[in-house]
């Protein structure tokens, strides 16, 4: 099957791949699907045999899934070289016997059989400390578990120590291993697993063991039957080059000091190799090996050590060419290129882009999506403070373990949890010997974490029997788990081994982010000091402990919800998508990511968002006095049209008292036992009456009136009003309270009854900064307490409330509403809907209704804009006030129609509709090419150019000048002596 970008199989196969090496994002899914689908073989290699024994079957075998393994990760080499990746491995197929052996199994003897015990010969061998080698193609009868059968596959086969399954298929190809065979520089491993024409191979695998209380190592080995008997080999493939690495885009951890040509009887004798790098300089590459004694005939050169690297920051190129190439019918010189790639990333991100106002039922974001993605995910992220505390309680907690399961990651050993039953527990594991070492073991928070100035990890920790060897380290990743680094201070294990005597606090500080950083606890081996293994002593826990971790000085993005699609190229934001209710105000994080290969690649650049209720306007604080701007608004569903109303605001020069001329504007809500108008001497501030409040009755709840007028407070206003209270009861309260809407008030000010009254009367004054902005409503009210009401004197019980004003406030001046279709999402403010010219520093007012049935419903928020002398200009001017759902910028086009944005702006046509150019082009009386477009003037902000050429390749601006002639821009270029074309060059400075 042909790997293609976008394809992804629930379970890879192990055979049958062919691969484009020129897509980078074939690459790229090959190696996630493939490649890695061959990792963690080791626990999947289910060996049944045994070292205590070398009698027949102590060699044991292996499981049908590891055998998969190292199938495919051989499959995977061929494919990347270009070579028939269907071979198969353990098919069944006897071993080959040449007349010339000295040692010869029954011919029954399938491939397989003789390679496990060649794999269990080697390992034994190494073990028993004898001093005959097995690793050799002719080992001797001394070596331990020797049998013909075991001869035979040595004989047949490459053989490895240190290594086994897709490992070791890895050590054949890659010959990076010193000492691994006597021919590394011939790299005859790889020439036996890349040869062309073959088609069975079969593997033997010993994994190796550890035994502590011994420290005896059985070293893993790998022997891989690689020699084809007759019917084997594929007469129908055509010789052909084979390279490694192979040419085009090759992954970097793959590569080799060792690189190579291969061809079928080809005669290297006299090739040359010279290597360029992608800017032309020389790389230093010696020919090691011209050896054709076996397999298919290989050149062999040794690369420089910039060259031979195994990780690369950006895709680095390397140009080979092989000449000198002798042999009949064989081509005599080979040139390609290498382009080592770091698999692990991309080089192009996703992006993606909408409104940074979405509506809290739904909106749509458009999504670009990475070449060769099988599928593409965005991430919603809510953001908020991080309040949270991770302990090892039920229920699960947001922690991904990376830990052997020889040990419990959630532990509940008594006295060593800090709260709760359960605390985590990071402990060494024996040594390994595939790696040969002491593995690491960590835990990473699943948890994206936003560091303020002064943020900290906070945690607690006990640690258990921990050599001074072993080491707690604290890192953190800013690329979402692709690399880590440490902070603070590791913790080390005591000097004498010995427990803690309790739980001890560590507090590390986070470096200041503004993008969302992971964390992580690693536990290792410094290779320095004593160490225990959770073997050791399993009745007496060792390792360390660590309990309620938390952040301080942090916000967290919360992940509510991944959203994946095959063909995304939108994605709706919504409460069902998210998996939460969005609220007008909050931030979220949208993220988007690439799949290839079922590997998720890290989120590329965040879109930050606010949601916003329907009806909301978004769009500039300031527009330009003179023209106005143009704003969004999130549309109702089945709206048969919309209203927008525009309010024109002046400075609130009011005050309200109770006298006769003019009248007050209030709203009279109070008992009919007495009258709001009172003109009792000494309970008014000015004039010869004020208002009054009372409770009348005993079962008199509350009295109230409204001051009829709607104003809009700026951050410095204050209400402010003349109060001088009678009796009343303890228990009564007299309020200030404002209204957004006429039916929900909040008190801003609120003052206690006293059983006597007031000697003088007092001026208040209330900040109403908390409303700067907001379109609201004055009343006061009078409202009765936890006992009853005192008796009601006509004369002086209650309150009396004189001059109410509000400073620095505006209010309504004049209005103009205009109807709208049902299909606007942006409306226009100007001297047209806003009834009157806009004035610079002049507040106007706008709102949304939208009309169903004939019926306006409920209004949407105000949006308050104040008109500026001095607004932006440009093409951000341009796009602030006329176009602001444009999101691709000067050199995107958001139309799709060919122009891009900057061209859009320079000749005055609209970038959200496709639009052609009108251009002229002639031949001037100058004998210069004039190039010209009707424009009424031009624009500011950018530089009007033009380029000419005489080929469509080369362009130049020499000679060009651009001018405004009789309504059109011109531009002229020399006409030349041959063709001559002339192209527009529009550019910001």
């Amino acid at each position: 099957m042909a790997w293609v970008p976008g394809y992804n199989p629930a379970a890879a196969p192990s055979r049958g791949f062919s691969v484009d090496t020129s897509n980078r994002s074939d690459v790229v899914s090959f190696w996630h699907a493939v490649y890695q689908a061959s990792e963690g073989y080791a626990a999947r290699v289910g060996w049944t045999g045994n070292y205590t024994s070398t009698a027949a079957g102590a060699e044991g075998n292996t499981s049908a899934a590891f055998i998969d393994d190292t199938e495919r990760r051989l499959n995977y080499f061929r494919a990347m070289c270009g070579v028939s990746a269907n071979v198969r491995i353990n098919s069944g197929s006897t071993v080959y016997i040449s007349p010339s052996d000295t040692n010869v199994p029954a011919a029954t003897t399938t491939k397989a059989e003789a390679s496990q015990r060649s794999a269990f010969m080697i390992s034994r061998t190494y073990s028993s400390g004898s001093t005959n080698f097995a690793l050799s193609h002719d080992p001797v009868q001394g070596c331990v578990g020797w049998t013909t059968a075991a001869w035979n596959a040595n004989a047949n086969g490459n053989v490895a120590q240190g290594f086994y399954g897709p490992g070791a298929i890895n050590a054949f190809v890659q010959e990076n291993v010193p000492g691994l065979s006597t021919w590394n520089a011939a790299v005859g491993h790889r020439r036996w697993t890349l040869m062309q024409r073959a088609t069975d191979y079969a593997t033997g695998n010993s994994p190796g063991s550890y035994t502590s209380a011994t420290n005896k190592v059985v070293p893993p080995a790998s022997t891989l039957y690689v020699t084809q008997k007759a019917g084997e080999m594929d007469s129908s493939v055509a010789p052909k080059f084979t390279c490694y690495p192979a040419p085009g885009y090759f992954p970097a951890p793959l590569n080799s000091q060792f690189w190579s040509v291969t061809y079928p009887n080809a005669n290297f004798n006299s090739a040359k190799v010279t290597v360029t790098s992608d800017s032309g300089s020389a790389v230093v590459a010696t020919i090691v090996s011209r050896n054709a004694a076996y397999a298919d005939n290989t050149l062999v050169w040794q690369m420089s050590a910039n060259a031979s690297v195994q990780q690369v920051a950006d895709d680095t190129k390397f140009n080979v060419t092989v000449t000198d190439i002798a042999g009949e019918g064989i081509p005599s010189s080979l040139s390609y290129s290498v382009i080592l790639i770091d698999p692990n990333q991309l080089v192009a991100a996703p992006v993606l882009s909408g409104p940074a106002h979405p509506s809290t039922e739904g909106t749509a974001y458009h999504v670009t999506p990475v070449p060769g993605a099988e599928t593409m995910q965005t991430g919603m992220f809510l953001k908020h403070v991080g309040t949270w505390v991770e302990s090892a309680e039920d229920p699960t907690p947001a922690v991904i373990p990376h830990t052997d399961p020889g040990y419990n990651f959630i532990d509940s050993t008594a006295g060593y949890t800090r709260t709760g039953s359960k605390a985590f527990r990071l402990a060494s594991p024996p040594y390994d010997v595939l790696s040969a070492s002491i593995p690491d073991q960590s835990f990473e928070l699943d948890r994206e974490i936003l560091a303020g100035a002064g943020g900290k990890l906070n945690f607690y920790y006990r640690r258990s029997y921990m050599a001074a060897g072993s080491r707690l380290a604290v890192e953190i990743s800013s690329d979402q788990g692709s690399t880590w680094t440490g902070i603070g201070t590791d913790i080390a294990g005591t000097a004498n081994g010995l427990p803690d005597n309790g739980f001890q606090t560590s507090s590390v500080s986070l470096p200041a982010s503004t993008m969302p950083v992971r964390a992580r606890f690693r536990f290792y081996y410094s290779g320095n000091g004593g160490l225990y293994t959770f073997d050791d002593a399993r009745a007496k826990p060792n390792g360390i402990f660590i309990d309620d971790i938390s952040t301080s000085g942090c916000d967290e993005l919360e992940r509510t919800a991944i959203v994946s699609t095959t063909t995304q190229t939108s994605v709706i934001f919504s409460p069902a998508t998210a998996n939460a209710t969005l609220e007008a105000g909050q931030e979220w994080w949208l993220r988007e990511r690439a799949v290839l290969g079922g590997h998720p690649f890290p989120y590329g650049p965040a879109l930050v968002v606010i949601p916003i209720q329907a009806l909301q306007l978004s769009g500039q604080a300031n527009p330009p006095a003179g023209g106005g701007a143009s704003y969004t608004f999130v549309p109702v569903s089945s709206a048969d049209s919309y209203k927008l109303e525009v309010e024109t605001l002046g400075q609130a020069g009011w005050t309200e008292g109770a006298e006769d001329s003019p009248a007050p504007l209030v709203q009279d809500d109070t008992s009919a036992s007495y009258d709001l108008i009172s003109n009792k001497a000494g309970y008014f501030s000015t004039g010869a009456k004020s208002f009054r409040l009372g409770l009348a009755t005993a079962a008199d709840t509350d009295d109230s009136f409204t001051i009829l007028r709607t104003f809009v407070p700026i951050a410095s206003s204050n209400l402010m009003f003349w109060i001088r209270k009678g009796k009343m009861s303890a228990t009564n309260t007299v309020s200030a309270e404002v209204s957004e809407n006429g039916n929900t008030w909040n008190p801003v000010w609120s003052v206690a009854g006293k059983t006597t009254a007031d000697a003088a009367g007092s001026v208040q004054t209330i900040s109403l900064a908390a409303y700067a902005g907001k379109n609201i409503k004055v009343r006061f009210a009078v409202r009765k307490g936890a006992t009853a009401n005192m008796a009601w004197n006509a004369t002086d019980s209650g309150a009396w409330i004189d001059d109410i004003h509000v400073d620095g406030a505006w209010s309504s001046m004049s209005e103009k509403d205009t109807m709208l279709p049902a299909s606007s999402v942006i409306v226009r403010l100007d001297a047209g809907t806003a009834g009157q010219p806009l004035q610079s520093a002049v507040p106007v007012r706008m709102r949304m209704s939208a009309i169903k049935g004939g019926v306006a419903e409920s209004s949407g928020p105000y949006f308050t804009a104040t008109p500026t002398g001095t607004p932006v200009t440009g093409f951000a001017g341009w796009v602030a006030y006329d176009y602001p759902l444009l999101l691709q910028g000067f050199t995107g086009d958001d139309d799709g129609d060919g122009l891009s944005n900057g061209l859009a702006y320079a000749f005055g046509l609209d970038p959200t509709q496709s639009q052609p150019l009108t251009p002229s082009l002639v031949v001037g009386a100058d004998q210069t090419i004039q190039l010209s477009q009707p424009l009424d003037a031009m624009r500011t902000g950018i530089t009007y150019g033009a380029e000419w050429s005489g080929d469509l390749v080369h362009w130049s601006a020499a000679g060009v000048s651009v001018q405004m002639v009789d309504g059109r821009v011109v531009a002229s270029a020399p006409v030349g002596s041959g063709s001559r074309f002339l192209r527009w060059a529009i550019s910001q400075p």
